[in-house]
């Protein structure tokens, strides 16, 4: 599915579930990407969405840049910013990750565009590196 936001169009792969990020990972290993965003829903604590995460980043080959989109932000109890990274052990991904935590609600559509415009900032940034 194609997802276009300013003058930029997101290529997205639904791969979640515990066997099938494995399974697109490997398939689309050999494509070079700009970057990864990866939803998570921050009204639970989830060891497989940890797990999906540290697995599923070493199957592709990008810039480095991750976009974490932190879902279900408008419900009680939801995790913030700082708890969600530690949560997902951000601190201990491989190798050298520029990465974002944006609260979001898929309900309301907040934060959203703020993730896609920082992630097409820092992309920015490292294409000039």
């Amino acid at each position: 599915e194609a997802v276009r936001f300013q003058n930029t169009t997101f290529t997205v792969f639904d791969i979640a579930g515990k066997d099938r990020i494995m399974r697109l990972g490997n398939i689309y290993a050999d494509r070079s990407a700009d970057g990864l965003i990866f939803v998570v829903d921050s009204s639970t604590s989830s060891q497989e969405a940890t797990e999906q995460l540290h697995r599923g980043i070493l199957q592709w080959n990008t810039k480095k840049v991750l976009l974490i989109l932190a879902n279900k932000q408008d419900l009680e109890g939801a995790m913030d910013v700082d708890q969600l990274s530690l949560a997902l052990k951000l601190s201990e991904l491989p190798g050298d990750w520029t990465y974002h935590v944006q609260k979001t609600s898929g309900l309301t559509g907040q934060g959203f565009h703020e993730g896609l415009q920082w992630m097409l900032e820092t992309l920015d940034k490292h294409a000039a590196i």
